[in-house]
């Protein structure tokens, strides 16, 4: 049962033009990142839900916050705004947290459009300057120059 609500999940755009069918309320377990956190459940309606899933953030790329910066010290820069991003994650990602799902991405991921009570948290990253509009492929954002 479990694989075909994932089937569900993963091909969802390909079911409905209308990506309104596809949002979900959740409650958050952790933040990897700026661009990724990980749910703890995701309420699909009529008492099914996804548990532990990680979410990348929908058309943004923000700094790396997991960089060894004894081995790459030119980018403690980038690792000092990615903190930052992954802790304005943390204060505005209380209370009603949304997700508007758009399937998988390379990683198995859900890619997704992430809300809070202040709204889209994409965009609310990239008013602060900690995130940049990225839709896959090469990164070309240099972080902290």
């Amino acid at each position: 049962m479990w694989f075909i609500i994932e089937k569900l999940l993963q091909n969802n755009l390909k079911m409905s033009k209308s990506p309104e069918a596809f949002v979900y309320k959740c409650t958050l377990r952790s933040i990897t990142d700026g661009d990724t956190i990980r749910l703890q459940t995701i309420d699909l309606g009529f008492s099914v839900q996804l548990h532990n899933k990680a979410v990348r953030i929908n058309g943004i790329d923000t700094p790396e916050s997991r960089i060894n910066i004894k081995r790459y010290p030119e980018r403690a820069k980038e690792k000092e705004l990615g903190l930052l991003a992954k802790q304005k994650l943390k204060d505005w990602l209380v209370g009603d947290i949304t997700i508007r799902s758009y399937g998988t991405d390379k990683y198995g991921r859900v890619l997704a459009d992430v809300f809070c009570e202040k709204g889209n948290v994409a965009d609310l990253l990239k008013k602060e300057n900690l995130a940049v509009d990225y839709h896959g492929g090469t990164k070309t954002k240099k972080w902290g120059k």
